[in-house]
């Protein structure tokens, strides 16, 4: 069996094996790559926003925190990166299947979002231990007040960090790269 710590340190392939097949096999249209890209588009700001908060800690293949931070996206999920890789996911899946039927298109969105959160809720197990471990005064009362991945409509307080654009553009930009790789080669598959 695979431990938590292996899962964690190749964290970034779910989505990186997810983006290959629905470039290999998928077939997109130009609608399903218009919705596909919203979904992308909308999952990339979740996660250059969360980055500007935290920026290298959450980037390493060890679990690091210097600190709690419970500002931005952070007062309204615990885990902002994952809801904007899950964004992400279901982005590649939507382009990919724009000439399946409509059932089949459903089916393969909701196999990739299962999977993609089975692999991100072992991982989320094991920062939610490290971070209890690391601020066990702080992280019990800001899991009470802070849903894990589906955002509340208002924010949670008190708030601790601050964002910085130099940080959110220098920790992103590998996955910006990608973004644009995986974007490109979706719209060079496109048909008709």
């Amino acid at each position: 069996m695979l431990s938590r710590q292996w899962i964690y340190k190749w964290r970034g392939s779910a989505l990186a094996v997810l983006s290959v097949v629905s470039i290999l096999f998928g077939r997109p249209s130009v609608y399903s790559l218009f919705l596909g890209s919203c979904f992308g588009l909308l999952g990339e700001c979740l996660r250059f926003w969360a980055i500007g908060f935290t920026g290298g800690p959450t980037r390493g293949i060890a679990l690091e925190a210097p600190r709690l931070v419970s500002a931005g996206p952070y007062a309204y999920l615990r885990n902002p990166l994952y809801l904007g890789n899950l964004l992400n996911g279901m982005a590649v899946a939507v382009a990919g299947s724009g000439h399946l039927s409509p059932g089949l298109a459903a089916l393969v969105l909701a196999t990739s979002t299962l999977m993609l959160w089975a692999f991100y809720r072992v991982i989320i197990g094991l920062e939610e231990q490290f971070l209890g471990d690391s601020f066990p005064n702080e992280y019990p009362a800001y899991c009470l007040a802070v849903p894990r991945l589906l955002p509340r409509l208002s924010p949670a307080g008190p708030q601790q960090g601050r964002f910085s654009l130099d940080r959110a553009l220098f920790f992103e930009k590998s996955t910006f790269f990608w973004f644009l790789v995986v974007w490109t080669l979706l719209c060079l598959r496109v048909s008709q």
